[in-house]
């Protein structure tokens, strides 16, 4: 019985709920024929009813007079809004709408005959639908009479039908009582008298009479709350002051109104037709050229042209642009309004792209719709290729120092640094500026700051930066700092070059070797090869392992009668680099490897009687030699002997130099496990630059040296070819495509593996740049089964 009470309480005075909303979304646009008004009428509950209204409006613009206090006329713009008489309509409009989303009210302008020529809006109003809960209040009517009626109407004597109603049964129950009471004292009266037995009747009589009131108050709210229930659901009768549930409810009407657009509606209608022109779609850069490929961190712009080619003007033209893949790194206007387009008149059309630095490598898809009021759009699609950020690398690859006149730096003395900058990275470098900055005491001759527009990636610029110092500055070593920017501030890298004071310097350059990181598939634009920076460096170290190392270039100092010409290029960086692949790469000790540079007679000879002393006082079975030649050979005129030419001993003097036939047969004696001889030298007379044979015009075949013991003898050239230079590389062509081997494998090659390369690519390049050089191989007969499976390291 609890819960039952306690149920009906709840259904009683639980609160009527009305349906909450907005209006949003109110458009309006014209077809020719109808005037279409849509709106999104959103509900918390999508079963809710509402009853819609549309109103329009016209706003007329024009011009007034206005009498100003001197007499003088102004004319002044004013404008007037009217309501059309918009009646007839079809669609979601009128009673009991349900909420949701693209409502269309439709506008029958013919029917109604009504001609526009202004600015236009429309106004949608709603208000949620009476949902009179007739069975919550005839409850609320039976539990307390009049309590059912309130909110159906004002009236403020609800409160005293339910005061009749329980005050009825209230006096029917005394009345009640007190005709038993009566009554019961008639039956105990000894004189049964009457009086008792009358009031007895009278106050029965009287309680029925209180119980039919009551009755009768209960039927006539009842039927009262029926009645006034049943004309509020028909909107019939009731007015707002009538009843405070309408009124309620007539106070949550909600609104929307759409933008003003223009309408002409006058005769009949004549449609536009709005088209994208053909071969008018694409996009173009900042130069206004055209591009296939959108790049990152670049400025574009979608161009393309509109035009009207229908028989009638086409209104409120927008434009909506939307990259469909939703690309990141790419920004561009959205939204464009053109307003009115005639009939016949066309329209430029620039839609702004910005890339950034986030952009992929992709396809960004473009849809362009063409909005028109009246439902005349147009959609197109087009797409371009975008490019990721290709980014470049600024980095000092390399730098030389050279001296005017050698030696040491003096105070005072102009000391040249030559650097090349190059990008290594795979996009271009723009606003470049590099900067040499000196400690104190050192002080610039030439210009410190150097500033070009750009770099493309694998391009190059070489930068000459002459300084001096004077006795201010106390230290041995003179730090430069090349700061290097580009237009990011973020893909270049400074560097530091050190000059030491008491450092022995060429006259020509001296060369200061170490790794660069570049871009593989980029060339670097070093001051030197390729195969002087990335040298492999191996963890073994071979204490039985020995070496001598001659690179012989400078002629022209020891003998007075020659012309620098007859130096031989490249011959002193060949035997430096080759020294530091011996060292590096194949593991020898630094103290076992003997390098000579321009070197004398009597220079080569004393080296190699230390290394002949050497192998007396070692295990020479368990031990290896490599004799490293680069410079002159001549070969003698009667004899054919060939000789390696000192840079003391002039071909006049020949029995002075060294022949080859003595180091082969000095070293054989040694019974070193292994002997392996590079010659970068030929014998006919005609070395790198041909200087020795002065006036002579015919070459001279000299005789085939021997192999004896272990040894192997790689030679630069056929015995009638010349050992030719590779000046892009600054090297001998030989040498340098020895150390390449060495630099490619690591060391890790065979002997026969290592000849193969060598006269392969040395033949190749030297045929297709000068002419052939044919690298040879001799080997000695006691090793003609094994050499070809030794390994280099």
């Amino acid at each position: 019985m609890k819960k039952i009470i306690t149920v009906l309480i709840f259904l009683v005075f639980s609160l009527s709920s009305f349906a909450n909303g907005t209006i949003t979304n109110v458009s309006l646009r014209y077809n020719g024929d109808q005037v279409v008004i849509s709106y999104d009428l959103n509900s918390s509950n999508s079963n809710n009813l509402f009853d819609v209204s549309v109103k329009l409006y016209a706003v007329h613009i024009f011009t007034d007079e206005y009498q100003k206090p001197d007499g003088s006329i102004e004319l002044k713009s004013a404008k007037k809004t009217d309501q059309l008489e918009a009646v007839t309509f079809t669609g979601d409009i009128g009673k009991s709408i349900v909420s949701g989303t693209n409502k269309k009210a439709v506008w029958q302008v013919k029917i109604d005959n009504v001609k526009v020529n202004d600015y236009v809006y429309a106004v949608v109003e709603a208000t949620p639908a009476l949902n009179i809960p007739m069975e919550k209040h005839l409850l609320k009517s039976a539990l307390l009479p009049g309590l059912g009626e309130y909110r159906l109407d004002n009236h403020k004597l609800h409160i005293y039908k339910s005061v009749l109603g329980y005050g009825a049964i209230a006096g029917a129950i005394v009345l009640n009582a007190n005709a038993v009471t009566s009554y019961d004292s008639y039956l105990s009266s000894n004189t049964q008298a009457n009086n008792y037995f009358e009031a007895a009747q009278s106050q029965q009589v009287l309680s029925y009479v209180m119980a039919g009131t009551a009755v009768a108050v209960w039927g006539y709210g009842l039927y009262k709350t029926y009645t006034k229930a049943k004309k509020l659901k028909a909107y019939s009768t009731i007015t707002i002051n009538q009843s405070k549930y309408y009124y309620n409810f007539t106070n949550n009407a909600i609104s929307g109104q759409s933008e003003k657009i223009f309408l002409e509606i006058k005769g009949k209608f004549f449609p536009p037709k709005l088209n994208i022109s053909n071969g008018s779609l694409k996009f173009i850069n900042s130069d206004n050229e055209t591009i296939n490929i959108l790049n990152a961190t670049e400025n574009a712009k979608l161009v393309f042209t509109i035009e009207n080619v229908g028989l009638g003007d086409a209104y409120e033209v927008g434009v909506n642009v939307k990259e469909l893949k939703q690309l990141f790194g790419i920004s561009y206007t959205e939204n464009l309004n053109l307003g009115r387009i005639k009939k016949g008149e066309i329209k430029e059309i620039e839609i702004p792209i910005t890339t950034t630095l986030n952009l992929p490598t992709s396809i960004a898809d473009f849809d362009i719709k063409i909005k028109e009021q009246n439902g005349f759009g147009i959609e197109e699609e087009t797409q371009i290729t975008t490019k990721k950020f290709l980014a470049p690398k600024l980095q000092i690859v390399d730098y030389t120092i050279t001296l005017e006149k050698g030696g040491k730096a003096k105070k005072g003395e102009k000391i040249t640094l030559v650097a090349n900058i190059q990008n290594n990275g795979l996009g271009d470098a723009k606003n470049i500026n590099v900067d040499f900055l000196n400690p104190f005491g050192v002080f610039s001759i030439s210009d410190q700051k150097f500033q070009f527009d750009a770099l493309k990636s694998g391009e190059h610029q070489t930068l000459v930066y002459e300084f001096t110092y004077n006795s201010e500055f106390k230290d041995t070593i003179i730090p430069i700092e090349i700061t290097v920017s580009e237009s990011w501030k973020k893909f270049a890298e400074n560097k530091k070059v050190f000059v030491s004071v008491n450092q022995d310097f060429s006259k020509k350059t001296t060369n200061f070797f170490g790794d660069v990181s570049v871009n593989t598939n980029i060339k670097p634009a070093l001051l030197k090869s390729d195969v002087d920076i990335n040298i492999p460096i191996s963890k073994e170290k071979f204490s039985n392992k020995y070496a001598i190392v001659i690179g012989n270039e400078d002629y022209s100092s020891r003998q007075s009668n020659l012309s620098s010409e007859s130096n031989v290029e490249f011959a002193r960086a060949d035997a430096q680099i080759f020294r530091e692949y011996l060292v590096q790469t194949l593991g020898f000790e630094s103290k076992n490897v003997f390098l000579l540079t321009d070197a004398t007679a009597s220079e080569i000879k004393q080296n190699i009687n230390r290394l002949v002393e050497l192998f007396k006082r070692i295990d020479a079975k368990e031990s290896e030699i490599v004799f490293y030649y680069a410079g002159h050979g001549y070969p003698d005129e009667v004899s054919k002997t060939p000789y390696l030419m000192p840079v003391d001993v002039s071909v006049s003097n020949i029995s002075s130099a060294i022949k080859l036939s003595d180091i082969t047969e000095t070293l054989a004696k040694t019974n070193a496990k292994r002997i392996t001889i590079y010659l970068d030298a030929c014998f006919t007379g005609e070395g790198r630059n041909a200087g020795l044979l002065a006036a002579r015009t015919a070459r001279i075949k000299p005789k085939t040296v021997i192999a004896q013991g272990n040894m192997v003898v790689f030679s630069a050239s056929g015995s009638e070819q010349t050992a030719l230079p590779n000046r892009e590389q600054k090297h001998g062509m030989f040498t340098y495509f020895l150390l390449k081997n060495l630099q490619e494998t690591k060391g890790e090659t065979k002997y026969l593996d290592l000849f193969n390369y060598l006269k392969k690519e040395v033949s190749l390049e030297s045929t297709r740049t000068i002419k052939p050089q044919d690298p040879e191989i001799l080997v000695s007969g006691d090793i003609k089964d094994k050499w070809e499976n030794w390994k280099v390291k």
